[in-house]
């Protein structure tokens, strides 16, 4: 395979999650958990990142 092919519209797919939640601690385990999954595909992956908390 080439490596000038074009890369395929499902490679460049993007996955935006949101996780909400009362608990920080159980908000930032589901994070991990999801990168933990997510890092043995090899995706890219970029974040969590922390959003302010609306009152």
């Amino acid at each position: 395979m080439d490596n000038d092919s074009p890369i395929s519209a499902s490679a460049r797919a993007k996955i935006r999650i949101r996780i909400k939640g009362v608990d920080y601690r159980m908000a930032d385990q589901t994070a991990a958990d999801i990168i933990a999954s997510v890092a043995g595909t090899g995706a890219r992956i970029s974040g969590p990142f922390p959003l302010p908390s609306q009152v």
